[in-house]
């Protein structure tokens, strides 16, 4: 099998990994607690069923704001999730994030890959990204 295909399977198995995270809240059913896989599919689909309704959609792009919820869901593989309410895990959040993210999205398969995630999540960290800011 070619390189790059075996090292963008890895990345896919290493990101399967969020499945494994789960969060506080529970499922519309209560049945059980929503991992975060669940959390970032769920907050993706909003984002394009909700796309439509914003006031400033002409200065928006919709596949980067996919890719970024997406981005800022993969460095919970690490991390776990911030319960937003826990103002202690809040206090550090950035630094665990952002070491999770400088750990994790270097083994993109590609430099392309590599380079759109890193730039992506460092505008993220520095909240420059309005779509992002909105979703949040």
């Amino acid at each position: 099998m070619e390189r790059r295909v075996k090292q963008q399977i890895a990345f896919i198995l290493e990101a399967d990994k969020l499945k494994n995270v789960i969060r506080r809240n529970y499922l519309t059913d209560d049945s059980r607690r929503e991992n975060s896989a669940e959390h970032a599919w769920h907050t993706i689909l909003m984002a394009m069923l909700m796309f439509e309704y914003a006031e400033n959609k002409q200065d928006l792009n919709l596949l980067h704001i996919i890719k970024m919820i997406s981005i800022h869901a993969l460095v919970e593989i690490e991390t776990g999730n911030t319960f937003m309410f826990n103002e202690e895990a809040n206090q550090n959040k950035f630094d665990r994030e952002n070491q999770a993210a400088k750990r994790f999205l270097p083994s993109c398969p590609t430099t392309r890959e590599r380079n759109t995630m890193m730039s992506g999540w460092n505008l993220k960290r520095k909240r420059l990204l309005t779509p992002f800011s909105l979703l949040r």
